[in-house]
């Protein structure tokens, strides 16, 4: 028999027993006569090779990427890892074991032993002596074999909660200064919407007449757009607004100077000095600002979620959940909140 097999057939027999002991003291204060079943059906063992599955795993990624040289490193490193001494007697020495019980009474007589900050006990009374090789015995529910991620079963305890703690750190940093940018660029374009204030234009040239356009539109330019770049405040009321529109409309087809507002306009400065100013280009260049800073924000809070969202997943695969459901919970919040 081999050292594997009498090991494990020892830990089956031992476990049984302690599970009678167990079962037979509960059945004992039920009033129950029946003889308990502890039988085991299989035994699977876990062993502290994380180092090995994560090497196995970069050698599965180089041989389907066909990076040979890599397969080749790798297969080194392994074999060096499994030929020094200390090495291959951690990687095949257990560290855990999944039983699987043939009947539902021996699961939950294995589950109250739990334990706590005191050590581990039986919750069944006068079970609380029952030992495994002179040691309380110490049982958890375990997931499928499938949902664990096997190379990160050591990860636990205080390195698995400064983990948690560095992810959530590292995503609140990002959050803030995606936040802290949207926001300069919005507050920037709320400043430059303030000199286009919303107006029926139509109205607007009726109640002033089209002749007197252009003269209202200079006073607006001196007083809003002229007088802001020189430390003055005036509200505008949108003369300026709809004479530049008209003048885009009249030669968009026949001038494209004036359709582009560059063209100079003799009007007068707040002064009374008659002088030659492109009065409309101003205005367009911040209406072209306005536009560009709301295609950023729109535009740039895709990309920023976007981005986000793949680093907070990759980081949260980094922080090394040890089982598939606990990671997709984590990575479906940390989603939903970002």
């Amino acid at each position: 028999m081999s050292p594997g097999l009498f090991f494990k057939n020892m830990i089956k027999d031992n476990v049984e027993m302690a599970i009678i002991e167990t079962l037979s003291a509960k059945y004992e204060q039920m009033g129950i006569t029946d003889e308990p079943n502890a039988s085991i059906i299989d035994i699977q063992f876990a062993f502290n090779n994380y180092d090995l599955l994560s090497a196995l795993k970069v050698r599965g990624t180089a041989l389907t990427n066909l990076d040979f040289e890599k397969v080749k490193e790798q297969d080194k490193y392994i074999s060096d890892m499994i030929k020094d001494g200390d090495n291959y007697e951690k990687l095949t020495r257990p560290v855990c074991a999944f039983v699987t019980f043939e009947s539902d009474d021996a699961y939950n007589a294995a589950l109250s032993f739990t334990k706590s900050f005191f050590g581990t006990k039986s919750e069944i009374e006068g079970c609380e002596e029952v030992k495994i090789f002179e040691r309380t015995p110490y049982f958890t529910k375990a997931v499928e074999p499938t949902n664990i991620i096997w190379e990160n079963r050591h990860i636990k305890g205080i390195n698995f909660g400064l983990r948690i703690l560095g992810a959530s750190l590292i995503s609140l940093f990002m959050l803030s200064v995606a936040f802290t940018a949207i926001f300069l660029f919005k507050k920037e374009s709320i400043k430059l919407k303030q000199n286009q204030p919303d107006v029926n234009c139509d109205s607007f040239v009726s109640l002033y007449g089209e002749s007197n356009l252009i003269k209202y539109a200079s006073y607006e330019y001196f007083n809003t757009i002229d007088s802001l770049e020189k430390g003055g405040k005036a509200p505008p009321v949108g003369a300026l607004q709809c004479f530049c529109q008209e003048e885009k409309k009249k030669f968009k087809k026949t001038d494209f100077n004036r359709y582009l507002n560059k063209h100079k306009y003799t009007v007068n400065n707040l002064d009374g000095e008659e002088i030659e100013n492109s009065i409309c280009y101003d205005y367009t260049t911040e209406v072209y600002k306005v536009k560009g800073s709301d295609q950023i924000i729109k535009f740039g809070i895709i990309f920023v979620n976007t981005f986000i969202r793949i680093v907070v997943i990759k980081i949260i695969t980094a922080v090394g959940c040890s089982t598939e459901s606990v990671q997709l919970r984590y990575i479906t919040e940390a989603v939903f909140l970002c």
